[in-house]
Parts: C-alpha cells; structure tokens; sequence
C-alpha cells in the first residue's frame, strides 16, 4: 500500500471525527453556522476529497489489482464515499426534494438526465461512474453498483465500468445492477433481477434472477 493509499485509508474516520466534533458543537451551541459546519463535514468534506484526487488520479475503467504495490484511484475514490455508503440517511434526504439527488451525483462526475425519478432507499455505491438518461425510473432499494472485486490465480482482481441507463427505463424495486450494465432507452428492469457486468438489457423485459 502506497503512502497515498494510506491516506485515504484513514479518511472514512477522520470524516467521521469532523461530523462527531460539528455535531456537539452544534448541540452544545445551537446556531444555522454551527449546523451549517455539521452539513459541510457530511456533503462537502467528501465530495471536496474526492475532486482533488480526481484532479491527480482520475478513476479508470477496466482491470487493476488491489494487492499490488501500487496506488489504485478507485479504492482511494471509494474511501472518500466510504461514510456516505455506511449511513445511507445521509443521501435519503436529497431523495426527498425534486432534482437533489440528480445534482448532487452530477457534482461528483455522473451523467444525469432530467426528470429522474429516485425512491429514497435506492443506493448509488460509485458515485462518479453511472449515466441515466431523462425520465429514468429507478425503485425502491434498487442499487447501482460500478465495481466487482474477485480473487483469482494473479490476485484481488478489480474491474470498475460505468453504469448507463437510457432514457425512460424502468428500474423495479430491488434491481441490482453490475459494472458495465446497459439498460437501453426503454428497457425494463423487473423486481429483483440481478444484471450482471456487461449485460446489456433491451425494451423487452429481462426475466428476474
């Protein structure tokens, strides 16, 4: 592990340190800038770390191997989303107001079209590697999921793709999507249908799995 891997490991608990500290400040002495600070540990903090790194190490797609004697920008991106993927009421909110949680995966590097419809428990894990299209629906607990990591004969394999989803297609409650996933314009996703890395699903409905 790298010293700039290092870092990053360490950044999940130092995040939380910052949430704990504004918090009891905020309890001890209730104020909008002292709540203000409480809100900025929790959004800005990650998001801030997140596109710096992208500014010296953008994330990649394809293979690395993460017990290699080298600096992986994915894992370092995934620590900076580490407490946000832990304590998923943090980002529920923003599915609660109308175009919140579209923006807010756009500040991070997502493509998001308008009028996308989120349920307040669906889960983004990579924030910076999916594109919806307009009028997307996605349900309840659906969940997105960028990356897969598997042991193999050369090591702890990682491959990391982007997510798309086109315009007007229907994610049912409880879908789970891999990397590389492609939901065509159109195309339906029924309750608790597994798609795995790479499928590519059209307007006909895949069968659940």
């Amino acid at each position: 592990m790298t010293i700039f891997s290092r870092f990053f490991a360490f950044f999940p608990s130092l995040q939380m340190i910052g949430i704990g500290l504004s918090l009891a400040a905020w309890l001890r002495d209730p104020s909008l800038e002292r709540f203000g600070w409480a809100l900025a540990a929790i959004y800005v903090l990650p998001l801030a770390a997140y596109r710096a790194l992208r500014l010296v190490a953008p994330v990649q797609e394809g293979v690395r191997y993460l017990d290699r004697a080298e600096f992986v920008p994915w894992w370092a991106a995934h620590q900076t989303q580490a407490v946000l993927n832990a304590v998923p009421q943090f980002e529920a909110a923003l599915r609660l107001i109308p175009g919140a949680f579209s923006a807010w995966l756009r500040l991070w590097g997502s493509r998001v079209g308008a009028g996308v419809y989120w349920t307040a428990h669906a889960e983004v894990v990579d924030r910076d590697l999916l594109d919806i299209g307009d009028r997307a629906i996605i349900g309840a607990k659906a969940v997105f999921c960028s990356h897969v990591v598997n042991p193999g004969s050369r090591g702890l394999m990682l491959y990391v793709k982007r997510i798309r989803v086109g315009s007007r297609a229907f994610l049912g409650a409880c879908a789970r999507l891999g990397p590389g996933a492609t939901i065509e314009p159109g195309g339906v996703v029924p309750v608790s249908t597994d798609v795995y890395p790479n499928r590519v699903v059209g307007t006909e409905a895949v069968h659940a799995g």
